[in-house]
């Protein structure tokens, strides 16, 4: 995979619910913070490493653009707790819950701000076709439940939901996925297809929201893709990307677990510049 290094240090988001909030410090004082601690870090300050999940990984901070790494100890950053928090040195062993990493579909490349400004990032996300792909990473403390998804499929079909909220069977598969429609539009105009991927069991293990873009409102309707990872139910993934990359939705299932394995490799190999 090549990485796409890019122009400047931070740039802002607020994307997940398990991130702190977005206040990045200006290059010049991340710098210095960065260079007063560094010697109480085993790794280089520029390393975000911990156990996720069960796996030790390590990555670099460049390559998740702004504050989007949480400990199982950081506090909400709208919490008092924030104002006066002093993260410890983070070793192999210290508890990741969560993370965010940025991909480009058509390049392969994987965003890092040490040499890109936000606004790069932008420009793509305002023309159709954006290609790049937020992979949102969560651990929890134990493990979800192996149906979780299915139940909340059926939850979702639920007659007695208030609609748009409860959904039918269009009876068609698009691109080996069965689609599903909400009984009634938003009253906002528009709402969400869902899109659903089976095991050969039965059970959902891809769950897919997008947007349906009745009204043309978008030209990058959005999707949000849940899946687990087989080998660990401690983990689970999150892929948002334009609608129009549904057709590629193996893939993103597969890139973001090659990136969390190439993450878990980087941990075996601290010799390694990242």
């Amino acid at each position: 995979m090549k990485y796409f290094t890019v122009r400047k240090v931070y740039a802002a988001f607020c994307l997940l619910p398990f991130l702190i909030a977005c206040s990045p410090p200006q290059k010049n004082d991340a710098q210095a913070v960065f260079d007063q601690k560094e010697s109480r870090y085993p790794y280089p300050h520029h390393d975000t490493v911990g156990n996720f999940g069960g796996i030790p990984i390590r990555f670099s901070s460049y390559i998740t653009p702004g504050p989007v790494v949480s400990y199982e100890d950081t506090p909400s950053g709208l919490s008092k707790e924030w104002e006066t928090y002093d993260p410890p040195p983070r070793t192999l062993e210290s508890p990741l819950t969560g993370f965010l990493v940025i991909w480009n579909l058509k390049t392969d490349e994987i965003y890092d701000v040490r040499n890109q400004t936000a606004y790069d990032y932008y420009d793509s996300a305002k023309k159709p076709e954006n290609p790049w792909v937020e992979f949102s990473y969560h651990a929890d403390k134990t493990p979800w439940p192996s149906n979780f998804l299915t139940k909340r499929l059926e939850r979702n079909l639920d007659k007695d939901n208030i609609p748009p909220y409860t959904y039918r069977s269009t009876g068609k598969t698009v691109y080996g996925l069965e689609e599903y429609e909400p009984l009634a539009e938003h009253s906002l105009g528009g709402s969400d297809n869902l899109f659903i991927g089976r095991d050969k069991n039965g059970n959902v293990i891809t769950y897919i929201s997008c947007f349906n873009n009745n009204k043309n409102e978008s030209i990058n309707p959005p999707c949000t893709h849940d899946f687990f990872w087989k080998d660990s139910l401690y983990i689970n993934f999150r892929a948002s990307y334009s609608k129009f990359y549904l057709k590629d939705w193996r893939e993103m299932e597969k890139q973001s677990k090659k990136i969390l394995e190439e993450f878990e490799d980087n941990a075996k190999h601290p010799e390694r510049k990242i």
